[in-house]
């Protein structure tokens, strides 16, 4: 059975509050980037508390990167009211997002459902996540060690 939007959001962020330093990963793929030269890139997922729940953000895989340490793009926003379905992202499509567009839609990561949402002065497109990625983030979800690890990290620092 096939993880709702919510479901999918609610359990990234547990997976990243338990051991909260530790990047959960998945779908590396290789983009054009800002200046020109490829870049190799990862998703990372999260939750907003309110308006589309999945906050997904990406991240550079290569450790010599100066942006390793810090998300490459957000991808996701959180808009409310959004409008979203079951399966459906609010995405920022414009500005330091705009070269990533085409290359995440051709690559089968996601479709452009052609529905707009305007906040403010942007105009951001709602999205659906494909099979391909839900399955690549449950993957990664499912791949969690219990709270165990936490446990014995705090312990190590008192």
């Amino acid at each position: 059975m096939k993880s709702s939007t919510q479901d999918l959001a609610t359990r990234a962020q547990l997976a990243r509050s338990s051991v909260p330093f530790e990047k959960r990963t998945f779908l590396k793929f290789t983009a054009p980037g800002l200046n020109g030269q490829d870049v190799t890139l990862v998703f990372e997922a999260s939750s907003y508390k309110c308006g589309a729940p999945l906050h997904l953000q990406l991240w550079s895989n290569d450790h010599e990167e100066p942006c390793f340490w810090s998300p490459y793009v957000t991808l996701t926003k959180s808009a409310e009211p959004s409008g979203c379905q079951d399966g459906e992202i609010v995405v920022k499509t414009s500005d330091e997002n705009a070269h990533l567009r085409d290359v995440l839609l051709t690559r089968g990561f996601f479709e452009d459902t052609g529905r707009r949402l305007r906040a403010g002065y942007s105009v951001l497109e709602i999205w659906t996540m494909t099979d391909l990625f839900t399955a690549a983030l449950e993957e990664v979800l499912g791949a969690q060690k219990p709270a165990k690890k936490t446990k014995a990290k705090a312990a190590a620092l008192t």
